[in-house]
This record gives structure tokens, sequence and C-alpha cells, in this order.
């Protein structure tokens, strides 16, 4: 049985909109995009990481092409405030293009964020077609 391939793109930083307010820098955007990259691992799963950003589905979808995936995660990391961090992400399916948004939300420190990755992980996993 071949393994289902998932291809994680670099997640890219939200503009809360608010005046002053602390955007992710590039290595905490690293670091994120890394971890959930980490934690989609499982049995049967091959995950691929790759730095580009998309910001929508249809760049999303022609990424996975070019490298063969099965299913693309994308998304955001919004820092609304020095201890408030939200992530949203999208997976979309390659062959299909239907896709599916997943959102979740942090207090803490960039520590915090990092663990609650695995949280997100999970259900990104659980809405993976795995044919």
């Amino acid at each position: 049985m071949l393994a289902l391939v998932v291809l994680v793109l670099a997640l890219g930083a939200a503009d809360p909109g608010m005046p002053y307010a602390p955007l992710p820098g590039h290595r905490e955007l690293a670091g994120l995009s890394d971890r959930l990259a980490r934690d989609l691992r499982a049995p049967g799963t091959r995950v691929v990481r790759d730095a580009a950003v998309c910001a929508d589905d249809s760049c999303a979808r022609r990424a996975g092409q070019r490298r063969g995936a099965d299913a693309v995660v994308y998304g955001t990391v919004l820092r609304a405030m020095a201890m408030i961090w939200s992530t949203t992400a999208t997976v979309v399916d390659v062959k299909s293009g239907r896709s599916r948004q997943l959102s979740a939300g942090y207090k803490g420190d960039y520590q915090s964020m990092l663990f609650g990755m695995n949280e997100l992980a999970r259900a990104i996993s659980s809405g993976i077609d795995r044919r």
C-alpha cells in the first residue's frame, strides 16, 4: 500500500488589523510550520514540508500537484496580542479540490503555541481522506 502524501506549506502571518499588534516573526512561523509537519506524521502517511506560502486553495492545489501530494495543508498564524495566538489551517484534497478549514486559539507564550499545534494536527489528520 502506498503512503498518503501530505504537503505542509509554510504558515504565513495574518494581519490582525489592529495598530501595534505584534506580527509573528519569520522564525516563529518556521518553527510552527515545522512542528505542524512533525505532528502530522503517522503510519501510512509521508509528510513533505515546503517553504512556499499559499493564501488560497487553488495555489495550494497547484503546489500539491507539482509535488505529487494527495493533500496540502496551508494556513496563517495570528498574534492578536502578546499572549493571544490563533492558527487557521486549510486542508485541500489535491484530486477533488475540496477543502476544509480548521482553527485553533491559544493563550500563552510561543512555547504554549508550539505544544498546541499537536491538537490542530490531530484535527487535520482526522479530516484527510485516507482512501
